[in-house]
């Protein structure tokens, strides 16, 4: 049985910004799944492992962090481990939180490329078949994600939302918004080793990390199809007393970017104005925000 007991977290070298550095090189071919569990619905977190199970490529490992408290979710994942060794499960029970998982997860991975999912996404069969084909004819890329369906918390489909496919143009919306959406991408483990991992200093540490990426010259990519069901939060508690507004800012001042002055300005005036505004106000903006387009969106 694929199980690990964390006590008081794993050792990890630093790297930027207080983020966990990773070591190279990996195991070819082996996409490393990152995957942080709390408290999850158990349909769901069911419905995410049984979508990596299903997937086409076969050359992967799920690694299950799991913060959970309720012995139900653990009894779940324990099964996973005795059905598929490729899985693999973490008790985590010293309350670290999301970013630290995360760092702990890359740190454990294996593969030469690590993915990212959350524990209420379901991943298309052919996510990392087609990930994967792209990195390996596009050897430049260092990260690549894709269009994601969106879902309501009962499954329903929402909508889809597309993002912009090139590093250039990713690059360019970045200055205003997050161009990546974070289960969707597959990372080489040669950008953790040249650039870092999660910054946990701030509240939204995956746009923190795309903005590094593309500050060290890491190249990125979209794929124009959704390769993953992504279920929209129904809270946004977090929102409402400002901390993602105030995170956005300092994220947006430290790596504004001279190619795009009038773009990233506009996204610090922008954001400056939402961290100001009255709680009700942004909570109302950051749901806009979660359905704005970048491209195109096809809303059912």
């Amino acid at each position: 049985m694929n199980r690990h007991r964390i006590h008081g977290g794993i050792a990890c070298p630093i790297g930027p910004t207080g983020a966990t550095a990773v070591a190279e090189p990996g195991v070819p071919g082996l996409v490393s799944t990152v995957m942080p569990i709390f408290n999850p619905r158990t349909s769901e977190v069911a419905a995410a492992v049984e979508s990596v199970l299903s997937q086409t490529w076969s050359e992967w490992e799920l690694l299950l962090l799991d913060e959970s408290t309720e012995a139900k979710v653990q009894d779940l994942l324990l099964a996973y481990t005795e059905r598929d060794s490729r899985v693999k499960y973490y008790s985590i029970r010293d309350g670290r939180g999301y970013v630290a998982c995360l760092n702990a997860g890359v740190a454990m991975a294996r593969g030469e490329f690590i993915a990212r999912m959350d524990a209420d996404d379901i991943a298309y069969p052919r996510r990392f078949e087609k990930q994967l084909r792209f990195l390996q004819s596009h050897p430049e890329v260092g990260v690549v994600g894709s269009a994601v369906m969106k879902i309501d918390s009962d499954g329903r489909a929402m909508g889809l939302r597309r993002f912009p496919l090139e590093s250039a143009a990713i690059r360019q919306h970045m200055g205003l918004w997050n161009a990546m959406e974070h289960p969707t991408v597959v990372v080489r483990r040669s950008a953790f080793a040249a650039a870092g991992s999660y910054d946990g200093s701030v509240d939204v540490e995956d746009y923190e990390l795309w903005r590094r990426f593309l500050r060290a010259g890491i190249v990125m990519a979209n794929l124009p199809e959704p390769l993953l069901q992504y279920r929209i939060p129904t809270s946004n508690e977090g929102f409402r007393r400002g901390r993602h507004w105030r995170s956005n800012l300092v994220v947006k001042c430290r790596y504004f970017d001279w190619r795009h002055p009038v773009v990233c300005l506009c996204g610090v005036v922008v954001t400056t104005a939402m961290w100001l505004a009255p709680a009700g106000l942004q909570a109302w903006a950051h749901g806009l925000v979660r359905h704005i387009k970048f491209h195109d969106v096809e809303d059912s």
